[in-house]
């Protein structure tokens, strides 16, 4: 019985210890630092930034046909590490539009739509703050089959950060969510890698399509 005891204990402290490091901000520092580090061009700049889903939009500027666009996509990260980091991530650019992509994660992570949706205006709060002047785009949630199963909750994330662009000025929302579904409303499977949560080209030129007019 004792070492029943032991052993549960010990496994909620390695559990609470986890969660810890893994919502640690932190544990993106080394991609943070890469980001202190770039050049900032002259001339009206455009940031994107979010998740790994930016993240690995490595021809965003091609696709869009604008040179002047900043790409601070770090994978695996939340809403919450987007505002930790947003001066090195966001603002150093001063940047005359922000395109950002969070919730995918925190949504997968066990997070509220109303969690997100805090910590997203707090993210507009700031940007604010610093750059009065900036536009700031909201990509919805995009669906994907590897988490299908979290459907509701990302439906709720994209009404609730729908809604809270169109009481905001200067603030608008991308949808990302329907062009990305077939006929049965279920994600379109060949627009993603084998992975089934990251997308293919095929899948990027469905966000070429949604995002890039924003950008001109």
């Amino acid at each position: 019985m004792k070492y029943f005891k032991w052993l549960l204990s010990s496994l909620l402290l390695f559990s609470a210890i986890f969660e810890l490091s893994a919502q640690d901000p932190n544990r993106f520092q080394y991609v943070i630092n890469g980001f202190s580090k770039m050049e900032i061009p002259d001339g009206d700049l455009i940031v994107i930034t979010g998740s790994s889903s930016v993240r690995f939009w490595g021809t965003v500027q091609e696709d869009c046909a604008d040179e002047k666009i900043i790409n601070t996509g770090f994978g695996g990260s939340e809403a919450s590490d987007l505002l930790y980091h947003l001066d090195a991530a966001v603002l150093r650019f001063k940047p005359v539009k922000v395109f950002i992509y969070e919730g995918d994660n925190d949504i997968n992570s066990g997070k509220t739509p109303e969690a997100v949706l805090k910590t997203m205006s707090e993210i507009v709060g700031k940007i604010r703050s610093s750059l009065p002047e900036t536009e700031i785009y909201i990509i919805g949630t995009k669906p994907s089959p590897a988490r299908w199963q979290f459907e509701k909750g990302y439906l709720a994330v994209n009404m609730l950060l729908s809604n809270y662009a169109k009481q905001q000025e200067q603030v608008s929302y991308i949808d990302v969510w329907n062009p990305m579904l077939n006929e049965a409303g279920r994600p379109k499977p060949h627009i993603f890698i084998g992975d089934s949560l990251h997308m293919n080209p095929k899948g990027y030129a469905i966000w070429t399509e949604a995002i890039c007019p924003s950008m001109n």
